[in-house]
């Protein structure tokens, strides 16, 4: 059981998960093995936790096109070359929370310009 009570292979209630997501200034957002572009990334957006995104060979590699994140490729995500760089961005990060607020707000106005009209 992890620190909720849960079976892993239960999964976890849907109301804990956006607790978690709410409550969380960052997400990982890990490549699905059919695309780049998940339910995470907008799941940690609807929230306002800002995904973390690695554009490594894995995600290059996609045949869907030769940018397989689209219109999201400017969005205010943290965006790493390869998951060893999590370490050192997350020791920024956690020495300076001026920089979670500042990518939250930029998500925040980026999104809201994101969605049709």
């Amino acid at each position: 059981k992890d620190a909720i009570g849960t079976k892993w292979e239960e999964g976890v209630p849907v109301e804990v998960y956006r607790e978690v997501l709410h409550a969380s200034w960052l997400t990982i957002c890990p490549a699905s093995e059919a695309s780049p572009e998940t339910h995470r990334i907008y799941e940690a957006i609807q929230m306002n936790s800002v995904p973390v995104v690695v554009m490594d060979k894995h995600y290059r590699s996609y045949p869907c096109s030769t940018d397989p994140l689209g219109p999201l490729k400017d969005a205010p995500f943290v965006w790493l070359d390869t998951w060893e760089e999590l370490p050192a961005f997350l020791e920024k990060f956690h020495s300076d929370r001026r920089i979670g607020t500042k990518l939250q707000e930029q998500l925040r106005v980026w999104w809201k310009d994101f969605l049709p009209r």
